[in-house]
């Protein structure tokens, strides 16, 4: 084991330093610190660029409701 470990530790890239976990998967659990990682960075920035990109598409890139009164080859060929 010993010899393995000092392999890796000359080689390029190795980083014996612990890395930062999301505060999902820390323990002893950490409520605040859980509900201000899923509001701050996760899901609110996610699901409001989702939220603007479908108001977009409805908003501007969807022709309105009296276009398809008759349906016709076009209105299929535009959607």
């Amino acid at each position: 084991m010993t010899a393995t470990r000092t392999r890796l530790q000359r080689a390029k890239g190795y980083d014996p330093e612990p890395f930062d976990v999301n505060p999902l998967w820390r323990w002893p659990m950490q409520p605040v610190a859980i509900l201000r990682w899923l509001l701050g960075t996760y899901l609110f920035w996610q699901t409001a660029a989702w939220y603007a990109i479908g108001y977009v598409a409805w908003r501007w890139l969807t022709p309105g409701l009296e276009r398809f009164a008759s349906l016709g080859v076009d209105d299929v060929a535009l959607l």
